[in-house]
């Protein structure tokens, strides 16, 4: 079973991989990343969302932020967001289908929700929530007692 840092550090091992992001990760706050002007871009945030416990499940939820520049005319707005969308598309995709991350289910019905120059960050990109379950036995050997 993965640990909320494990789970966090596959994220981040994401973003280090992709050509794109190339390692523009922060596991925090939106505006803690474009609060600092001299950040690089494209980036990724991932903001943690309430961890849920059921039957015999254990789900940990978070907002993923992608995001780029975009200039202060707009003019490559529709550029930006497409090359974003195709990001996001790549994350759910490693989760869902590779070979080497299946130690979690991640959900599949994800909305991406875009932004344009959200908090006059100069930036346009999407951010959705995803989920990774995986099976939580409720045991009583694992407590260390």
């Amino acid at each position: 079973m993965l640990t909320l840092n494990q789970t966090v550090k596959k994220l981040e091992t994401f973003a280090s991989g992709h050509k794109q992001l190339k390692s523009n990760f922060l596991f925090g706050q939106f505006y803690d990343y474009v609060a600092n002007k001299g950040e690089q871009y494209p980036a990724m945030v991932v903001y943690l969302q309430p961890n849920q416990l059921t039957e015999n499940t254990d789900t940990f939820s978070f907002q993923i932020t992608i995001f780029d520049r975009i200039k202060k005319d707009l003019s490559n707005e529709i550029e930006v967001l497409s090359d974003i969308n195709l990001i996001c598309k790549d994350l759910i995709s490693y989760f869902k289908n590779s070979p080497t991350e299946r130690d979690v289910i991640i959900n599949t019905s994800v909305t991406l929700n875009d932004f344009s120059d959200r908090e006059d960050s100069e930036t346009a990109g999407y951010f959705f929530d995803i989920t990774f379950r995986q099976n939580f036995d409720y045991n009583y050997c694992d407590i260390p007692l």
